[in-house]
Order: C-alpha cells, then sequence, then structure tokens
C-alpha cells in the first residue's frame, strides 16, 4: 500500500519580480494580454506578459498567510 498524498492543486501563477516566489494571479486561465499582479509577501505591483503567467503551485509561505 502506499499513499501519494493529497492531489496537487494548480494555480494561474506569476513568478515574483521581486522575491521570486510563485503568487497566484486571480485569473481562471492565462490571459491573452498583460496583467498586474500585487505580490502579498514582498508587497511589489508589477506587470506580467502572457508569456510569464503560467500554471502552478502558490508558494508555500503565501498559502499559509491566506489562511490566517
Amino acid at each position: 500500500m502506499s499513499f501519494h498524498g493529497a492531489p496537487t492543486r494548480l494555480a494561474i501563477v506569476v513568478a515574483c519580480k521581486g522575491c521570486q516566489k510563485a503568487v497566484p494571479t486571480g485569473e481562471r486561465s492565462i490571459p491573452d494580454n498583460p496583467i498586474t499582479v500585487c505580490c502579498p509577501s514582498c508587497g511589489e505591483h508589477r506587470r506580467y506578459r502572457p508569456t510569464e503567467i503560467y500554471e502552478g503551485r502558490i508558494s508555500f509561505g503565501l498559502i499559509q498567510s491566506g489562511k490566517r
């Protein structure tokens, strides 16, 4: 018997240009136009091109801070 853990939840994220953490964008799919995202970790407010937006896991510290 093997346990593989909970299924991984993926979100539409960007790599913050300030702290390099995977920050959720709030989008349901990858947009065709640039978007602006504010990083809850370092407070940077930046624009991201569609080529910088991807489907991935949110950084662990950002998940924990959202539950408080």
